[in-house]
């Protein structure tokens, strides 16, 4: 089992990691090529502004979305948009060979897609706090790929994600 969506809560991603069941979240511009490439038209829907405050429930726009999935304006790290992406390359498929278990190898993809594979390159907080918990960690399962996570941190943010200056 797989679960993929535009967004997936640490909570959610957290219950999952503990059963065993992957997770992907997918871009809209990923989104868009797989369906471009197997035909399929998407339509944007076009949601109107209300004249009242809107409540939390209420549906937004795929675009919505995304401007709220991204880093809050109050996150202390800022993503370097001039990284080198082909040392990110190296250092994700250095991650992906140090990394014991393919459920751990999620982070790895998720920032090749939002980095590497979107233009321009950005990074959703869900992903910043999994990149935060690699970067330091007391769990043994998870020291093999600290010392990887850390330079990718180093690169993207130059320094360190700290896991507590995100509220994880």
């Amino acid at each position: 089992m797989w679960l993929v969506a535009p967004h997936i809560p640490n909570s959610v991603r957290e219950f999952l990691d503990r059963i065993g069941i992957e997770y992907s979240e997918i871009h809209e511009a990923q989104l868009r090529r797989v369906a471009e490439r197997h035909d399929v038209k998407l339509q944007t829907e076009e949601i109107p502004t209300p004249k009242v405050k809107a409540s939390k429930n209420q549906a937004r726009s795929f675009s919505e979305l995304r401007r709220v999935r991204g880093p809050r304006a109050e996150c202390p790290y800022k993503l370097n948009a001039e990284f080198d992406k082909n040392r990110l390359d190296e250092l994700l498929r250095t991650f992906n060979t140090v990394v014991r278990r393919q459920i751990d190898r999620n982070i790895a993809d998720k920032l090749r897609r939002e980095l590497l594979d979107s233009t321009p390159p950005s990074i959703t907080e869900g992903t910043m706090g999994q990149l935060a918990k690699w970067c330091k960690t007391n769990n043994p399962l998870y020291w093999d790929g600290m010392e990887v996570a850390q330079k990718i941190s180093q690169l993207l943010f130059g320094t360190v994600l700290d896991r507590s200056q995100l509220g994880l």
